[in-house]
């Protein structure tokens, strides 16, 4: 599976995101989202190769959901990035992009 969840108590919640992650992940990842909904949040995309606009949507829902808990977009490649900006997620990037 290309997306990894991690809990720790220093950082929260962490997803790591492998290779091309789209459609057929979002359902599981909004899922799984939903229930680690409050607190710290970094999605990894280090190994990110591509995400389609259904992980878009996702981030979306997830960013305006937890309103004053962090979401951080952690090492994402050049091609996320892009994705990233054009659907106003710059905010969500780390301090590394």
């Amino acid at each position: 599976m290309p997306v990894v969840f991690r809990k720790t108590k220093k950082e929260g919640v962490r997803i790591v995101m492998k290779g091309r992650v789209g459609i057929e992940d979002a359902s599981d990842l909004l899922c799984r989202l939903k229930d680690v909904i409050n607190g710290p949040l970094t999605i990894d995309m280090a190994n990110a190769e591509s995400i389609d606009t259904s992980i878009v949507q996702v981030m979306l829902a997830v960013r305006n959901a937890k309103k004053d808990a962090s979401m951080c977009v952690s090492r994402p490649p050049v091609e996320v990035v892009e994705v990233l900006e054009q659907a106003g997620l710059r905010d969500a990037l780390g301090p590394d992009w």
